[in-house]
């Protein structure tokens, strides 16, 4: 996303000791073409979760 897009999304920069070096960055502040998608930024968030979250609470997520 960062590679095809980088006036909407950005690697933050790593701590010292590598944290955020796997995050994504997104801009709020874009306008035009480049203005937020609310609901691309919740689907980011929402595969983001599923990649970490435990079973159990993926389940409850998807209301099993």
């Amino acid at each position: 996303m960062t590679a095809s897009e980088p006036s909407r999304f950005f690697h933050p920069t790593p701590s010292a000791s590598g944290v955020f070096s796997t995050w994504l960055g997104v801009y709020l502040d874009t306008d035009g073409d480049d203005r937020i998608d609310w609901s691309e930024v919740a689907g980011i968030i929402e595969d983001a979760y599923r990649t970490v979250a435990p079973k159990a609470l993926i389940a409850a997520l998807d209301g099993c």
